[in-house]
């Protein structure tokens, strides 16, 4: 006889809590750096399913030799796709998220760092402490 386990988890409440994780949750006030400047950004994980196929679906369209030799600028325009299309969902900034964004040679560095900072916290944390300390 198998014992009962003390916690049930119902199947609905991990269905609503997977669709706040796709929703992402905000993680606020992320310092830009030495900029002195922080910003606000409404994130999912780096490991979130979309961020996963489109990862898959990038690298597979590479070359043989650029897989194998990965190029900074290929890995960085790959990187800033899946931040900008399947992690970012919001951000405190006055123009949305986009990979020509992230990818901006003076502040692309600065967002991309505040984008993986909210997503690793995200991942982390995880969706239902940020929504305890939202009400707070």
């Amino acid at each position: 006889m198998t014992p009962e386990p003390s916690n049930v988890i119902n199947l609905q409440d991990i269905r609503a809590a997977k669709a706040k994780a796709d929703a992402g949750v905000w993680v606020k006030d992320i310092r830009l750096d030495e900029l002195g400047v922080s910003i606000s950004i409404r994130a999912r994980t780096l490991s979130n399913p979309d961020a996963s196929r489109l990862r898959s679906a990038l690298v597979s369209a590479l070359t043989v030799e650029q897989r194998e030799n990965l190029p900074v600028e290929v890995s960085d325009d790959i990187f800033a796709e899946i931040l900008a299309t399947t992690v970012v969902t919001g951000w405190s900034l006055d123009e949305p998220c986009s990979k020509a964004l992230l990818l901006d040679p003076d502040i692309g560095i600065y967002l991309r760092g505040a984008a993986t900072y909210a997503a690793s916290e995200v991942a982390k944390r995880g969706v239902a402490s940020f929504e305890a300390d939202a009400k707070n």
